[in-house]
């Protein structure tokens, strides 16, 4: 009987996804993969906003529009030899309630864990008071998605570094096997050439977040409820910024484009743009230094032990600034304003993180547990199908 995996999804894939997801390796593998597509249901203003820069492949790629298709697409699987592979969040039972009832094997890939710092109670004591509406939602939400977790009952559980560990090794998993694999950035690592890029000049590198970035679309449901930042604040202070740290550092800067950015102008003025070459910029001999936010790109920098500084500005919203701000205090330091027009060389020196120690206590925790021989997605065939 031939082995299958159906990839349950809330995006629309791209190049990238299929190959850091496994999604091609599984192909080569002679593996029937087949796309369950639920963003629709999940992510509404996503899905009306993206689907005319996508074309559905309908041999593989099923867009299901309602819980009701849902519910009958999973009642008529037989599954034998075949695993569900749902990279959704799991605040979405109804999903794993359906793959529960119907008896279908299925596995959980939890990776992108960061360290996040519990709000203060003085903090969540100004929330309250200034959002008054949004905190009874919240808490009403709350009560709804408190016993999600008793809905996951995956047959396997592959996790990235100890901090996922930690959390899936309560009673309410014992079904689940529990097996460590490397992060997708140390898939990289572990495989792929570093590409030649005809650079000769000493640079820094900028990992870019667009500002109109998916996961913005939700920002008014979140608490509290947040307004991005537009377009012109957004560029402009990076603009101005990076303008000024050219002349302070003396380095080329270049920027690494978001895989799901779709610039058709490069909105910066500092320097050059590159699409997907985050991994080749950063192990460059010539990358001296990385300006990152909050993104998962950071775990490329730590595995080469490169100079960090954190970024933040005034117009970013809560959330963002929140990430930012606890990534940066698991390093014991502060993220640079970008806003702040009295920068100089040496509150650029005083906000760079070089940390051989912290750095390794974070790859452990974070991006890979231990070291790896094989990448995570070799690990996870072997383990569903190679008994």
């Amino acid at each position: 009987m031939q082995k299958k995996i159906i990839y349950i999804t809330e995006s629309f894939l791209t190049n990238h996804d299929y190959n850091r997801f496994g999604l091609n390796y599984f192909k080569k593998k002679k593996i029937s993969l087949k796309i369950l597509n639920i963003t629709p249901i999940t992510r509404k203003a996503y899905f009306q906003k993206e689907k005319k820069f996508h074309k559905v492949n309908k041999q593989n790629e099923i867009i299901c529009r309602s819980k009701k298709k849902l519910a009958q697409i999973l009642k008529g699987v037989k599954s034998k030899n075949c695993y569900f592979y749902p990279d959704i969040s799991t605040e979405h039972s109804f999903v794993f309630k359906e793959l529960n009832r119907n008896k279908i094997k299925y596995f959980i890939y939890a990776f992108g864990n960061q360290p996040i710092k519990k709000k203060k109670f003085i903090e969540f004591f100004n929330l309250i008071i200034l959002y008054p509406k949004a905190t009874i939602k919240k808490i009403f939400n709350f009560f709804s998605y408190l016993p999600i977790e008793n809905h996951l009952k995956p047959d396997f559980i592959f996790y990235v570094g100890k901090s996922f560990k930690n959390k899936f090794k309560d009673d309410k998993y014992n079904k689940a096997k529990l097996i460590s694999v490397p992060s997708i950035e140390s898939d990289m690592a572990l495989t792929k050439k570093v590409g030649k890029l005809n650079i000769k000049d000493d640079f820094a590198i900028y990992i870019d977040v667009p500002y109109n970035h998916s996961d913005q679309d939700n920002s008014k449901k979140r608490f509290p409820p947040e307004t991005p930042c537009n377009y012109e604040n957004y560029y402009g202070t990076l603009n101005s910024f990076f303008d000024k740290i050219k002349y302070l550092t003396g380095l080329s800067i270049y920027i690494s484009s978001h895989p799901r950015a779709k610039y058709i102008k490069n909105p910066y003025n500092f320097g050059k743009l590159f699409h997907n070459k985050t991994f080749e910029l950063i192990n460059h001999k010539k990358c001296k230094l990385v300006f990152i936010h909050s993104s998962l790109a950071i775990n490329h920098a730590l595995i080469k032990n490169k100079p960090i500084i954190f970024l933040t500005q005034n117009h970013f919203t809560y959330s963002n600034k929140k990430s930012i701000n606890d990534l940066a205090s698991y390093f014991n330091n502060s993220p640079l304003n970008m806003s702040d027009k009295t920068i100089n060389i040496e509150t650029l020196n005083k906000c760079k993180i070089l940390q051989p120690y912290a750095f390794k206590e974070y790859k452990k925790n974070y991006v890979s547990e231990h070291k790896f021989k094989n990448k995570s997605y070799e690990i996870i065939y072997k383990s569903l199908f190679k008994k």
